[in-house]
């Protein structure tokens, strides 16, 4: 109701007709995801009345700048498809995904006050990333997150190499789950040598995980996955209870007080 715009159910539907078409025609065609960076920080701090406007300015935006044989959706809170038919070299989907990306850079007027956003966008191509509905907005939507991954603002084209690092952050992310629940994760305490003495003067407790099914994972990989799926307050949590262990069994057996830094 807030914009008029078909929802994610619906754009579904039309997708697969623009698909049966697509084939039929022997056309290609664009899926592109587009989300808003850091909306939710300003629903936060100017209001979801503000918000609500935001989206209203957002979908008349995008509507204004695609043909009208072009299908724009609503999929979600700040999150836009749209179906480019019939792509061709003069309108491609780069030049779609520019235009899209160019007019949400304009700032917004809002309650007379100038509103800034931007927006990352995942571009699926049919008939090479998919011949289904389904899949066409699922790699979409995954290109759209490899756009904000790599700092946002950005559109990014959908990859084999992306469908196998979603499945393995999807396989980190259950392993994790149980790994919380079931005590794997562990801390080191890394020793910090002043050079002037040679004396270890303080530690760094680092947050280690050896998975029941994965083996060892490392930090790199795991504090990712767990930003990723919003996992790393309960990891961190996690760390400083056993750092404060740590730093309890240290001090029993040296005559010095033993101090002990955490990253969070």
């Amino acid at each position: 109701h807030l914009t008029g715009l078909p929802n994610r159910t619906l754009v579904f539907e039309r997708l697969s007709n623009s698909v049966k078409l697509a084939k039929r025609a022997n056309q290609e065609m664009a899926v592109l995801y587009v989300d808003l960076d850091m909306f939710k920080l300003i629903n936060d701090t100017k209001g979801h009345v503000v918000g609500d406007e935001l989206i209203k300015q957002v979908a008349m935006r995008l509507k204004n700048v695609i043909r009208s044989s072009d299908i724009l959706a609503r999929v979600g809170g700040d999150e836009f498809v749209v179906i480019a038919n019939a792509i061709t070299p003069e309108y491609s989907a780069e030049l779609v995904a520019q235009k899209l990306q160019n007019v949400l850079n304009e700032p917004f007027i809002i309650a007379n006050e100038r509103i800034h956003t931007s927006s990352s966008l995942g571009i699926a191509l049919f008939p090479f990333d998919g011949t289904e509905a389904g899949t066409l907005l699922l790699k979409s939507e995954q290109a759209m997150y490899q756009a904000k991954e790599l700092g946002r603002q950005k559109s990014h084209f959908y990859t084999d190499a992306m469908q196998q690092a979603a499945k393995r952050r999807q396989l980190v992310k259950e392993a994790m789950l149980y790994g919380l629940e079931h005590d794997e994760f562990y801390v080191q305490l890394q020793p910090i040598v002043c050079i002037a003495t040679n004396k270890v003067t303080k530690y760094e407790a680092l947050a280690r995980w050896r998975s029941l099914t994965l083996g060892v994972v490392t930090p790199l990989e795991f504090i990712a996955v767990a930003e990723f799926f919003g996992l790393i307050d309960r990891i961190g949590y996690l760390v400083a209870q056993k750092a404060l262990i740590a730093i309890e069994q240290l001090n029993a057996v040296t005559s010095e007080f033993a101090q002990v830094a955490i990253n969070r």
